[in-house]
This record gives structure tokens, C-alpha cells and sequence, in this order.
């Protein structure tokens, strides 16, 4: 399995729809600021560490993709 960016991305924002967060409730849950996750989202910034480190806390479910995302190099 290979996980780039935009695949981690799409990930977060299906779990975004799903959980039926709000911009700022998802940035909470990722520990960054709401404008930094409008930068994820829509693929102007990469993901960082302490966006993985969100990721991994919040949903550990998805722990392989962000293994991973790092083994790729992202």
C-alpha cells in the first residue's frame, strides 16, 4: 500500500463528512488551526508532524496510512 498526500487528505476529509465536523472542530482534533487544515485540505500545505501526530491520536484506525505516508517520504 502506497499513501500519498492527496490520499491521507481525502481520508481526513471523509472522516470530516462523516463525523460531521465543522472546519474548526476538525482542526481541534488535528491540533492545528483552522486555517492551517483549510491549507491541508485543499492540498496547499503538506501534512506535517503535528498533523500526523492529530491523525494517530484522534483516529488510530488509521495508523498503517500514516506509517505509510512517512515511508513515502511525504
Amino acid at each position: 500500500m502506497s499513501v500519498h498526500m492527496s490520499e491521507l487528505t481525502e481520508l481526513l476529509k471523509t472522516k470530516q463528512v462523516a463525523e460531521n465536523l465543522t472546519g474548526a472542530a476538525m482542526a481541534l482534533k488535528l491540533g492545528v488551526s483552522e486555517a492551517m487544515w483549510s491549507y491541508i485540505a485543499s492540498g496547499q500545505r503538506r501534512i506535517g508532524l503535528e498533523t500526523l501526530q492529530g491523525i494517530v491520536r484522534t483516529w488510530p484506525e488509521l495508523n498503517l496510512q500514516v506509517i505509510e505516508y512517512i515511508r513515502n517520504g511525504n
